[in-house]
């Protein structure tokens, strides 16, 4: 039997760690927080929605999140600093 699922709901998000590659350096591991010495912040809010086939006892689903500007980062990334 095959069913289709739509779906869509809030969701919240908080980073753990993280890495970025500088330009022309070496990996640098991301600092979390709020301050001006932060690279980006630690949590994340936003909507999901998305649309699933069931087929038995397997699932498929394709899905979007649009995020709460809140994740975006503190500081430009990869020296474009205005």
């Amino acid at each position: 039997m095959v069913k289709i699922s739509l779906f869509t709901g809030p969701y919240i998000a908080c980073g753990v760690g993280g890495t970025i590659w500088e330009s022309g350096q070496s990996v640098k591991d991301l600092k979390f927080g709020g301050g001006a010495d932060k690279d980006i912040r630690f949590f994340d809010l936003g909507l999901n929605c998305g649309i699933g086939v069931s087929i038995k006892k397997f699932m498929v689903t394709a899905q979007y999140g649009w995020a709460y500007p809140m994740r975006q980062p503190i500081k430009p990334a990869f020296g474009n600093e205005a």
